[in-house]
């Protein structure tokens, strides 16, 4: 248990930093989505676009105009970046040791070797949930403006 939350103190700053990041680029989408929320001339936009450029964007079928389709849109980047939070904190949880030459101390503790490492992976994957929850929270607060089509409550709980 000792490990484990020595694990979650040590994260906790970049963690609070990555949320405050994550959290202001969903504000940042929610803003840019008033310009086309309900707006026919973003559609008609859209509209004209050849297909091939939908296709290349992934934008086939989507209408930005409602929350789900923009937000499904926009999630591509947000995932993006939340799948770079995952691997910089995997890799940085198990490598801290080796790198502050602190390898060797941890070894020789009467710990089994499988609960250190167990206890690093379960720390890490607290604090991924913890930013998932953290990201599920500002995206439902952002979204509260705005009318919600029935379609965007089983993409926003499939997409966390």
């Amino acid at each position: 248990m000792a490990i484990f939350k020595r694990e979650l103190f040590a994260h906790a700053k970049a963690w609070f930093i990555w949320a405050l990041s994550l959290a202001a680029f969903i504000v940042v989408m929610f803003t840019e989505f008033s310009a086309y929320y309900k707006n026919p001339e973003m559609a008609e936009l859209i509209d004209v676009m050849p297909k091939a450029l939908l296709d290349a964007f992934g934008m086939k079928g989507v209408n930005l105009t409602t929350l789900s389709g923009f937000t499904s849109v926009a999630f591509v980047y947000l995932l993006l970046m939340l799948s770079i939070y995952a691997v910089l904190l995997g890799n940085g949880i198990l490598s801290k040791e080796e790198r502050d030459k602190t390898t060797e101390f941890l070894m020789v503790l009467p710990v089994k070797r499988t609960r250190v490492i167990t206890s690093k992976v379960i720390a890490a994957l607290s604090l991924n949930l913890a930013l998932c929850v953290a990201v599920g929270l500002v995206i439902t607060l952002s979204s509260l403006p705005y009318e919600a089509d029935p379609a965007f409550s089983g993409f926003f709980v499939r997409m966390l």
